[in-house]
């Protein structure tokens, strides 16, 4: 009889099992998120109807590739004029014949991705009309503009077709370039690309023919200064190489950069997408309409 009273005592003493405070939070969480599921709902599907109408309505845009590799050829061709001139450097220093390599890949790189390119072709193309399209009235040939400040100069043009159309990527396990043009026609982005890379061919095939005859030239006129035989020699050989590098600089279209996969008209746009779009607006909705039940909650709940 006394241990039973002893117990009655000393129940209210006994521990009582804690709960960790992080497991009531989260079952507070959850149970406020619940309670307010239609708020959360609502923002969701609005938020994914405004993305899915801004999706649909963004251009229609499209992207054609045009895959190039190097030319070792040419970007060699002056190797064989430097081993000769290694071999006579006392006579190329008297005859002061320039001793140098030249990276023609490195080159070739830089111009395809240079805004002088990009400039040139918009000019011999006449590619500015085409590129702003609503400030350029087709039929009247004309712009629509209140004065001549607001007609788009050929730097603009360039600034812009180099940022938004045109970019260029080196996949350095093959050695490949890859030049892509992002546009709303799919005829002219891919006309475009290989365009581009056809004016990057003349541009260093007609500075390969300047350079050799420059060369050619120089090294013609020495030959008549010196009676010295193994100078005219060494010079005679040269001349060779600069005047075979000239023939192959005039019989060779695909002079620095080889088309491995030309670009052609693609059948689907690239962007816009707009299950995407709709994904993004019904997460961001989810997550908006969760911080507002949250945050509404915690405003009430405070004195």
């Amino acid at each position: 009889m006394e241990q039973a009273v002893r117990k009655r005592r000393t129940a209210h003493l006994a521990p009582v099992p804690c709960v960790p405070e992080s497991d009531i939070s989260l079952k507070e969480l959850v149970r406020t998120l619940w309670r307010g599921k239609w708020i959360i709902l609502a923002c969701a599907i609005a938020l994914g109807a405004v993305a899915t109408a801004v999706g649909m309505s963004k251009p229609t845009l499209y992207r054609a590739s045009v895959v190039v590799a190097p030319v070792s050829t040419p970007a060699n061709a002056n190797d064989a004029t430097n081993a000769l001139l290694s071999q006579f450097s006392n006579i190329a220093a008297l005859t002061g014949l320039p001793l140098g390599n030249s990276n023609g890949r490195a080159e070739a790189l830089a111009i395809l991705d240079s805004s002088s390119l990009v400039t040139a072709y918009i000019r011999r193309n006449n590619l500015i009309p085409l590129l702003y399209p609503d400030l350029w009235d087709a039929t009247a040939r004309r712009w629509r503009v209140q004065s001549e400040a607001e007609v788009p100069t050929l730097w603009q043009a360039s600034q812009f077709f180099s940022n938004n159309v045109k970019s260029v990527t080196e996949d350095t396990r093959t050695g490949t370039l890859t030049l892509t043009i992002t546009w709303t026609d799919p005829t002219l982005a891919a006309r475009w690309a290989n365009g581009l890379v056809a004016l990057t061919n003349e541009y260093l095939r007609s500075k390969a023919i300047e350079e050799a005859e420059r060369k050619i030239a120089y090294l013609q006129g020495e030959a008549a200064k010196t009676s010295i035989v193994q100078v005219q020699n060494a010079i005679y050989s040269l001349l060779e190489l600069q005047i075979k590098s000239a023939m192959l600089a005039r019989g060779t279209p695909e002079y620095a950069l080889r088309v491995v996969d030309a670009a052609v008209p693609p059948e689907r746009p690239a962007a816009p997408r707009p299950l995407l779009w709709t994904l993004a607006g019904l997460c961001t909705g989810f997550f908006a309409g969760a911080l507002f039940v949250l945050a509404r909650t915690a405003w009430r709940a405070s004195p």
